[in-house]
């Protein structure tokens, strides 16, 4: 028996935010309180869900894992111990090049790191039952520009290195369509992993 089946959604939802807002005022009002060993959420983020709905500027969009994201997750999974485990969401990058759809087989983001600020770390990650949500800050000077994909960069396991904000840097894992022109104004993107049966 075969299954087409991959365990894992990865939604994007784009959101509006304050251009005023500082990165602590970002983490504070937006981003939940979470335990640093766990990433479960100890305190609810002082927003609540409803507002932050209302800030949403797009349909959300989901992902596609690619082959080497598919690959590092059943390594993790597989994996002996922590120590042999490697990270796999580092960095959100944000292109604009030309972009025809999600492939497996894909390896870059389209126009990954074509502007300042276009690739982020996350600014939080927390996990509650099946879901977990990885944010990212956009701030108004960054990643202005035409956006056509985005993608998660991981750990490089064929070549050791870390996922940076240095383009090029790290393997993609995920791929998705991100048609958004972003201004000078300031954005959060929340990235939700959905495991299913």
């Amino acid at each position: 028996m075969t299954y087409e089946h991959v365990p894992t959604r990865g939604i994007l939802s784009l959101y509006k935010i304050p251009d005023h807002w500082t990165d602590d005022d970002f983490r504070y009002w937006w981003c939940p309180v979470v335990d640093k060993r766990t990433n479960q959420i100890m305190q609810a983020a002082r927003m609540s869900d409803e507002a932050k709905a209302n800030r949403l500027v797009q349909a959300p969009v989901e992902n596609m894992l690619t082959n080497a994201g598919i690959t590092l997750w059943l390594a993790n999974n597989s994996a002996s111990g922590q120590g042999n485990m490697y990270p796999f969401s580092q960095i959100l990058s944000v292109g604009n090049g030309s972009f025809t759809g999600a492939t497996r087989t894909a390896t870059s983001v389209s126009g990954d790191g074509f502007t300042s600020g276009a690739r982020k770390a996350p600014v939080s990650n927390s996990q509650v039952g099946f879901q977990s949500t990885i944010v990212f800050n956009f701030a108004s000077g960054d990643a202005v520009g035409s956006w056509t994909n985005a993608g998660l960069y991981g750990y490089n396991t064929s070549s050791p290195a870390n996922a940076t904000t240095t383009s090029g840097t790290g393997t993609l894992m995920t791929i998705a369509p991100f048609v958004f022109t972003k201004g000078a104004s300031a954005y959060a993107v929340n990235y939700v992993f959905l495991l299913s049966n």
